[in-house]
């Protein structure tokens, strides 16, 4: 719901989850105790609920009908990776997360109307970061030389000519997948060139067909860690003691409420902008 003018704007407020593995496993050190692998290492996810706008869209299926829609923008940053490294027990080097949307109060039967809670659009539905380059040179003395990104390499004095060159080309990822009509799941990927880790943090947005609907957003990551599976979840409510619209905005926000407009493509794509992200497929289901 929409707050007072009189009442200040709620915050931003976030959610931490702790990635545990999926099972307890033990590692034995030579002549010393067990050790429980989920105690080696510590990897969070931090859940940031960074803005909620409510309005409409209408129904392709009959244009004069509207829907009462929520746009929802989340941001995920993932904790305790350690960058310039290539020990891949020292980074995150893939994520998945799946956020369902979920009734938060019993709807008595009869009582529907016709309603439905679901996902009609996720955004971005694809995004591609800055593509790397490993570059490999042989030469005819079969000796090779290996550069990443944009660093040149160096022949030594006195090396036979390269014969040829071989370029593998790479990028950080953001594909995603729908799972029915209430939930998706987003799927993060590092660059397997540089082997950085994946981004420190990532903003997409829900949009919510709600028609009134109380809902919760449930959240599940699932990551390897060490080598292990590992994951957690967490449940996002979204009501008036949490969050409400907040009414001061950027002056390029606008006081738009349809979600069909250009406004609002606008609007979710400037939320959800990432420095990372190069390019980026931010069209709607069934564009």
């Amino acid at each position: 719901m929409t707050s007072s003018d009189t009442e200040a704007p709620t915050p931003p407020f976030t959610v931490i989850t702790n990635l545990q593995p999926s099972k307890s496993n033990q590692l034995g050190l030579g002549n010393s105790k067990l050790v429980d692998t989920s105690k080696i290492r510590k990897c969070s996810v931090s859940t940031t609920v960074c803005d909620v706008r409510y309005g409409y869209f209408r129904d392709g299926r009959n244009p004069e009908k509207q829907h009462e829609a929520a746009a929802v923008v989340l941001e995920f940053e993932f904790g305790s990776q350690q960058r310039d490294s290539w020990k891949p027990w020292e980074r995150i080097r893939q994520v998945s997360i799946n956020v369902s949307v979920e009734e938060a109060e019993n709807i008595e039967p009869g009582d529907a109307g016709g309603k439905e809670l679901l996902i009609a659009a996720y955004y971005p539905r694809s995004a591609r970061g800055t593509t790397s380059e490993l570059v490999v040179n042989k030469s005819k003395g079969g000796t090779a030389t290996i550069s990443a990104g944009n660093v040149g390499y160096a022949r030594a004095e006195g090396a036979l000519t390269v014969s040829k060159t071989y370029s593998i080309s790479n990028a950080m990822t953001l594909t995603s997948t729908p799972n029915g009509q209430m939930s998706i799941t987003w799927k993060l990927e590092e660059d397997k060139t540089l082997k950085q880790g994946v981004p420190e943090a990532i903003s997409c947005a829900l949009l919510l067909q709600t028609d009134q609907i109380p809902f919760d957003l449930h959240i599940k990551f699932v990551a390897p860690v060490m080598g292990i599976k590992s994951g957690g979840e967490v449940a996002v409510p979204l009501k008036n003691d949490k969050l409400w619209e907040r009414k001061q905005r950027a002056e390029w926000e606008g006081t738009w409420e349809d979600f069909d407009s250009e406004d609002f493509k606008e609007w979710v794509r400037r939320k959800t902008a990432k420095a990372w992200v190069k390019e980026a497929d931010y069209s709607a289901k069934g564009d």
